[in-house]
């Protein structure tokens, strides 16, 4: 079983020491399975969600965790949607042609998401704990990011 992990760039001998403490951080992010970890190909967000403690799990409102815990065992469909809905820039139509699914569909899954959670995807505060939700979720699930 192979093991990686890559920081990132060093410029120059001098920052050695950085990128090898980077590397050797990466490699908790790796799955028990091995791969690799790279930081680069990582964003701040997912850094940060990958590296979420006991604590930040238990922040989470447990409607939101619920919600995310029974989409998950139903399909993600509730999750695409809200990736999809981010990924579009808060376009729904958008959003909905990238599911492959009619606008009402992708309408109805907000507000389904929203009364099941208590957070409005289209208010940036609430999307934001969402993202963090779902982000702190996958992570937890998959045991570190193969990137």
């Amino acid at each position: 079983m192979l093991s990686m992990g890559i920081s990132t760039v060093a410029k120059g001998a001098c920052e050695l020491p950085r990128a090898y403490q980077e590397a050797r951080a990466a490699l908790d992010l790796v799955p028990s399975g091995g791969g690799v970890a790279a930081l680069p190909r990582l964003s701040p967000f997912d850094y940060l969600a990958l590296h979420a403690d006991d604590l930040a799990r238990q922040l989470v409102d447990p409607r939101v965790r619920k919600l995310l815990e029974e989409d998950r065992r139903r399909g993600d469909t509730l999750a695409a949607t809200i990736r999809a809905f981010v990924e579009a820039d808060l376009n729904l139509r958008l959003a909905a042609d990238r599911l492959r699914v009619h606008h009402n569909t992708a309408h109805y899954r907000l507000r389904r998401i929203e009364e099941r959670s208590g957070r409005n995807p289209r208010r940036i505060a609430d999307l934001l704990e969402l993202l963090v939700a779902l982000a702190i979720r996958d992570g937890a699930g998959e045991g570190g990011a193969g990137q």
